[in-house]
């Protein structure tokens, strides 16, 4: 397995699916991504109770991209949406068979497109192995769910803080105005006072 340095960021993304021959397979990926470019995808899979994995490098993602007529990157962006949708993809078939995982796109005539085949090996005596990894797949969409349950809360307490801090800053501006029209005000009368007492003190002189 390729060594990882701090020139790359790691991405991990795990997905539960169900062939078209009822096959349930646990898929996780880890992708290898530098200045935003996928440059290489490690996949593990789990399929009755055995571990199959398989590592795709930047040229082989270039060669199938080149095969669909795609730049690359849009390629990767379509590949990781597909592995790495918490949902499952939409208008796209994953299976698995005899150790290679496809993938085939639904296009809008019903008609379907190879996207890519990705070889795979399976880990000898992975029994243990898959139990541990289904494990881990579970805890992460654990994790998972309470992250997003988080994400939501803090999403609406800040969005509260900024209505706060939002009201808060009118109603200072509302005082700030009405002292200054109080002052102007008092010094309207003030004024006033001054020129009706020197008027007097001019009448009795």
């Amino acid at each position: 397995m390729d060594s990882f340095t701090d020139d790359f960021t790691k991405e991990f993304e795990s997905l539960d699916i169900i062939t078209p021959d009822n096959l349930k397979l646990r898929l996780q990926t880890h992708w290898r991504v530098k200045e935003s470019e996928i440059n290489s995808l490690n996949i593990l899979l789990v399929c009755n109770n055995a571990v199959w994995k398989g590592s795709i490098n930047r040229w082989m993602l270039e060669e199938k991209a080149h095969d669909l007529n795609l730049q690359c990157n849009d390629y990767c962006d379509s590949l990781k949406y597909v592995f790495g949708s918490p949902w499952g993809p939409k208008n796209d078939i994953l299976n698995f068979n005899d150790g290679v995982l496809s993938w085939q796109k639904i296009l809008k005539s019903g008609a379907f497109i190879s996207f890519g085949d990705f070889s795979l090996n399976m880990i000898e005596d992975s029994g243990l192995l898959a139990d541990i990894i289904s494990s881990l797949v579970d805890s992460y969409h654990l994790w998972r769910e309470k992250f997003e349950v988080l994400s939501e809360k803090n999403s609406d307490i800040q969005k509260g803080w900024d209505d706060l801090k939002q009201y808060t800053e009118k109603m200072i501006q509302s005082k700030n105005q009405m002292e200054t029209n109080l002052y102007v005000k008092f010094a309207a009368i003030l004024n006033e006072k001054k020129s009706k007492i020197n008027d007097l003190r001019n009448r009795a002189d």
